[in-house]
C-alpha cells in the first residue's frame, strides 16, 4: 500500500519557520496522522513536561495544525473515493 506524505512549514508573524508538520495518509479510509516538529527553542517547560512557547508561536502552531488536518482529511477522502473506498470512513466517519 502506498503512503502519501505532505509537509508544511509553520511561520510566526515575522515569517520565521517555528515548526514543520508532516502528514501521512494512504487513501484507504484511515484518519491521517500528523507529526509536528519544532525548530525553535521553548522558553521553558510546564510541570507536566510540555513545552512553554511564546504565545504567538503556540497560537500559530495550533491554527496551522487544525488547517493542515482539514486539508489532509479532504485529500484523503478524495483519494479514498478514487481507490473505490467509502470516503465516510476517513476520520472514523465522525462527521
Amino acid at each position: 500500500m502506498d503512503e502519501y506524505v505532505v509537509k508544511r512549514d509553520i511561520k510566526n508573524k515575522n515569517g520565521i519557520v517555528v515548526a514543520t508538520m508532516t502528514g501521512i495518509f494512504t487513501g484507504q479510509g484511515e484518519t491521517p496522522v500528523i507529526q509536528t516538529s519544532g525548530t525553535g527553542a521553548p522558553v521553558g517547560f510546564n510541570d507536566d513536561g510540555s513545552m512553554r512557547m511564546i504565545d504567538d508561536e503556540a497560537d500559530a502552531i495550533e491554527k496551522a495544525q487544525q488547517e493542515f488536518m482539514a486539508e489532509l482529511i479532504a485529500k484523503n477522502k478524495a483519494l479514498t473515493t478514487l481507490n473505490g473506498g467509502n470516503p465516510d470512513d476517513v476520520n472514523g466517519g465522525l462527521e
